[in-house]
C-alpha cells in the first residue's frame, strides 16, 4: 500500500499524457506525467485486438489494470526500493502479478512514483506481461490519494481492476475476480481480523458497504480483510473518481484513497467475491516478507502449477 504522509493543502498542478495536448488538472492534483513503451504497446495491443486475451471471451468488455506502486517501502528493513520489486522465489511482487495479468487484461497502467526509473526499467523487462503505460506521481509521499487520482485520469470507457502492487497471490485469486464476481467487485478474505492495519469489508445484502481500517458491522454483517484489488466498470469509475478530487480539492489528500472509495460506496453497488480458501498477503513489514518466502509462496505456486 501507499505510504501516508500529513495532510496538506495540495498545490494546483497540470497533467499531461504524451499522447494528447495538456489540460488543466483538478485541484489538488501534482503535475504528473504519462508515458509507455510505444512501440511495444502497439505491437502488442495488435495481437489483443487480433486474438483477446485468454482469460476472457472473444468480444468481451476490454480490461485493463491499474497498479498502485509508488510508494517507497520503507518499512519492510531490506534495500530501499520499490516494495513491488522485493522479490519472493527469485521473482519480483510485480513480475509475478503482471505474469497473473497477462492473460486477463488488455493493458496494465502503473502508477510510479519512487525510484521511478529503476521501477520503469523492471517492468519493461518482465515477460510474459500485458502492454504496459506508466503515470507519474512526483508527490508520492504526500498521500495514496494523489496516486489513485493521478491514476483517475486513465479511467474511462474500459473496465478497470484497481490493484495495490505489493500483495502475494495465486492467478485463481485474480481470475475469481475478473471471471466470477460481479461487475463491480472487491475481494473479501473473512479469515482476518481488524487489528488497525488491514482494510477491512463490511458487506449486506451482498453489497459492500463500508471499507475502513475500524468498522462496526452490525449483526449478520459479512466482514472480512480487502484483499486491495477492485473491479469497476465505467460508470463506477466516474463516481470514484469524483470523490478523488472532492478529498484532494478540500486538502485532504494525507488520507487513505480507501476512504475516498469509502465514499464512494454510498453511491454505488459494489459486491464482493470471497477468497477465504486461497493464499495471499499484503506486504508492509518485515515479517510480511519473510511469511510470503517461507510460508505462502509454496502453497501460491502449488496452485499456478
Amino acid at each position: 500500500m501507499e505510504l501516508r504522509g500529513p495532510a496538506r493543502r495540495p498545490a494546483r498542478g497540470r497533467l499531461r499524457d504524451l499522447r494528447r495536448p495538456g489540460r488543466p488538472a483538478p485541484a489538488g492534483l501534482p503535475g504528473v506525467q504519462h508515458g509507455c513503451d510505444v512501440g511495444r504497446r502497439l505491437r502488442a495491443l495488435h495481437r489483443r485486438a487480433e486474438a483477446g486475451p485468454r482469460g476472457r471471451p472473444r468480444g468481451s468488455q476490454r480490461l485493463k489494470a491499474l497498479i498502485l506502486a509508488a510508494g517507497r517501502g520503507r518499512r519492510l528493513g531490506e534495500r530501499e526500493l520499490p516494495k513491488c520489486l522485493h522479490e519472493v522465489g527469485g521473482r519480483s511482487l510485480l513480475a509475478r502479478m503482471l505474469a497473473a495479468l497477462e492473460p486477463l487484461v488488455d493493458e496494465a497502467i502503473l502508477v510510479v512514483g519512487f525510484a521511478e526509473d529503476e521501477l520503469r526499467a523492471a517492468a519493461e523487462a518482465i515477460s510474459p506481461s500485458p502492454p504496459l503505460c506508466f503515470v507519474s506521481n512526483p508527490r508520492y509521499t504526500d498521500g495514496s490519494i494523489l496516486s489513485l487520482l493521478c491514476g483517475a485520469e486513465r479511467f474511462g470507457e474500459d473496465d478497470l481492476v484497481i490493484m495495490d502492487a505489493d500483495v502475494l497471490f495465486p492467478r485463481a485469486l485474480l481470475a475469481r475476480l475478473i471471471q466470477e464476481a460481479p461487475a463491480d467487485s472487491f475481494l473479501l478474505d473473512p479469515r482476518s481480523e481488524a487489528g488497525g492495519e488491514e482494510m477491512m469489508l463490511v458487506a449486506r445484502e451482498g453489497r459492500v458497504r463500508r471499507i475502513a481500517r475500524r468498522v462496526q458491522p452490525e449483526p449478520g454483517d459479512v466482514v472480512g480483510e480487502g484483499v486491495g484489488f477492485l473491479k469497476l466498470t465505467p460508470a463506477s469509475q466516474a463516481v470514484l473518481k469524483g470523490e478523488l478530487e472532492r478529498l484532494a480539492e478540500a486538502g485532504e489528500v494525507g488520507r487513505d484513497y480507501e476512504d475516498a472509495i469509502d465514499a464512494a460506496l454510498a453511491q454505488l453497488e459494489v459486491g464482493y467475491a470471497e477468497v477465504g480458501d486461497l493464499p495471499w498477503t499484503e506486504i508492509d513489514f518485515a515479517e510480511d516478507l519473510a511469511k510470503a518466502r517461507e510460508e505462502l509462496l509454496p502453497q501460491v505456486e502449488a496452485l499456478d502449477a
